[in-house]
Order: structure tokens, then sequence, then C-alpha cells
């Protein structure tokens, strides 16, 4: 961490964030409904959260995130984002 004035603006001179997200590890669960079995005695192991963390790689590189950025068009450079690494971690 480092202390900045208050004229510091974090969304125009950052140059990367990193982003925490605390889901409960139902969430990964196999849905009731459509896998029975799967979903009967089902337990978070170090093999599910590999099965995930191999599914989110496919979701890193630059993709264009237009829509969650302040009036960027889709064409517009600003617009693409670098994903480094999304990675599954038990607490």
């Amino acid at each position: 961490m480092k202390r900045v004035t208050g004229a510091f603006n974090p969304r125009l001179k950052v140059d990367g964030r990193w982003y925490d997200y605390a889901l409960p590890t139902y969430c990964f669960r196999p849905n009731p409904k459509l896998f029975p079995d799967e979903a009967k005695d089902w337990k978070f192991t170090n093999e599910t959260r590999e099965q995930i963390n191999a599914i989110l790689k496919g979701f890193c590189g630059s993709h264009n995130f237009h829509n969650f950025t302040k009036q960027e068009a889709y064409e517009e450079a600003q617009a693409v984002r670098y994903i480094k690494a999304y990675t599954v971690r038990i607490y």
C-alpha cells in the first residue's frame, strides 16, 4: 500500500487492478435437478478447484469490456482489457 494525494484518481492513474470475490463453495455444486447422482454427496475438493481453475483459464487474455467502461464504444482500443489470471483459492 502507498498513501496518495487527494488529487489521485484511481480510475485514470492505475495500470492494473486486483479484484477478490468471496463465494461459498456450494456455488460450484452440480445442479441436483440436472445431475442428481453427482450432487448427492458433493464436497468441494482440490480436484473440483483444479477443474474450475482450468475453465477460468479460458477467460484470460484480451477481451472487449465496452459494456463495463465509461462511454467507450466497442471499436475503441480503450474498451479492451487484458485479464492476467482467474484463480479459485480456498481460505
